[in-house]
């Protein structure tokens, strides 16, 4: 195995573990009843935190997607160095260095495939197969949980490392199941079997993401499965192809 997908497969197991301590941190915190249920004045019923998710919480999800981002780096690196093309690599390559990530098309681009040339600008020299591999896993891409995941990555690190740790707040979901009753032998019903049943309510609260530059989507899924999601697109998709591209070195 090359030593770059070692290293990265040693840095995502870690990551892993850190995925576990935020779980544990945030079972914790809804552990301690951070919440309470109030019924509004037109008699809606919801839940309301009272208590702030502990900064732990938002301090984790940095260590996490700040792993991740820099695996992604990592294997960029490793491959540009790797120079498989045997192109001469511009002067002063190494700074501008990095695995690409595009939320929305470059400019100068109205619709994709991006063309290699401005892939070039950070990772000269790669093989068609890895920038064909590259590029339609870009965020600007709608399809596929990949691309949108990708997205996640790219925007939590830069609001991690250049703004603040990452917002997070307690949500909740409102479940209602069904619950069967005993049918009164005495009730003129129609259809007993739908008379035995009533559904009742009841909330399930998490913690998720609060930055608006996620869109709506990760700010309504719970903090851990979020980074879980980005954890394993490097693992399981990414990190296969680069260790493809650089398995004859």
């Amino acid at each position: 195995m090359n030593e770059s997908i070692a290293i990265s497969l040693a840095k995502l197991e870690r990551t892993e573990k850190h995925i576990d301590t935020l779980r544990d941190e945030v079972m914790g915190y809804l552990a301690d009843e951070p919440s309470e249920i109030i019924t509004e004045p037109d008699g809606t019923i919801k839940l309301k935190f009272i208590t702030d998710c502990p900064p732990i919480i938002p301090i984790l999800a940095g260590e996490i997607i700040y792993h991740i981002r820099s695996v992604l780096d990592h294997l960029a690196f490793a491959l540009v160095s790797a120079n498989i093309t045997g192109m001469r690599l511009p002067e002063g390559w190494e700074r501008r260095c990095q695995f690409p990530i595009h939320a929305t098309l470059p400019k100068g681009y109205a619709v994709p495939p991006v063309p290699i040339k401005r892939f070039h600008e950070y990772l000269p020299g790669i093989s068609i197969k890895a920038y064909t591999f590259l590029e339609g896993l870009q965020p600007y891409y709608t399809r596929g949980n990949g691309n949108q995941t990708l997205g996640w990555v790219a925007k939590l690190s830069d609001i991690d490392k250049h703004r603040h740790v990452n917002l997070v707040e307690g949500q909740t979901r409102q479940r209602m199941i069904q619950i069967l009753l005993p049918l009164d032998p005495s009730a003129q019903v129609t259809n007993p079997l739908y008379r035995r049943m009533k559904m009742q309510g009841g909330f399930h609260p998490f913690v998720a993401f609060d930055e608006s530059a996620l869109g709506s989507g990760p700010n309504k899924i719970p903090i851990a499965d979020v980074m879980q999601s980005c954890h394993d697109l490097v693992k399981t998709r990414i990190i296969p192809a680069f260790d493809e591209f650089l398995q004859n070195l």
